[in-house]
């Protein structure tokens, strides 16, 4: 739940410019469309992810 409350201040705090896109927020967004997909099939996934996620915070 608490992985599932940061996607969404993640989502939120992401400016959607494409041109001033920072490499951080590629690599954020492209762990939440993995992320997306992955809620179907989740094992590790969560973990892995949030531990993802602090790596880039």
């Amino acid at each position: 739940l608490n992985v599932l409350r940061t996607l969404k201040i993640t989502r939120e705090r992401l400016p959607f410019r494409k041109n001033g896109q920072t490499k951080k927020h590629r690599m954020k967004n492209q762990l939440l469309k993995k992320f997306k997909k992955s809620i179907l099939s989740r094992k590790n996934i969560i973990t892995n992810f949030a531990i993802q996620l602090q790596l880039l915070v």
